[in-house]
């Protein structure tokens, strides 16, 4: 899974592998096509940076949904590209978890 460690806030991105090799139920044609999410780097951070509540739930919602999870910078100003890889049913289903947790944060900070 890739996420993202937070050295200094917004300026060190260091990105972390908890998988040594891919998993057994993952089948290498699902790395073609990843289904793409835009994220603003507050929201990466209280969704997947280590230490935030629900972060620590990342790994088992990969192993469950059989999906793999990537978190990459995408620009100098701040945004993120949240690839997720997999079956395309289990893509779109992990990717309306991590929607539903945006909705929840963004609700949040208003």
């Amino acid at each position: 899974m890739g996420i993202l460690k937070l050295g200094r806030r917004y300026e060190e991105f260091e990105q972390l592998c908890y998988l040594p090799r891919r998993p057994a139920w993952f089948s290498a044609e699902h790395m073609s096509n990843p289904y793409r999410l835009l994220l603003e780097s507050w929201l990466v951070e209280a969704i997947f940076a280590p230490g935030n509540p629900g972060s620590e739930h990342t790994p088992r919602v990969e192993c469950v949904s059989q999906t793999i999870i990537h978190v990459n910078p995408l620009n100098p100003s701040g945004d993120f590209k949240v690839l997720i890889f997999g079956q395309p049913y289990y893509q779109k289903k992990t990717a309306r978890t991590i929607l539903n947790l945006v909705n929840y944060h963004r609700q949040g900070k208003e």
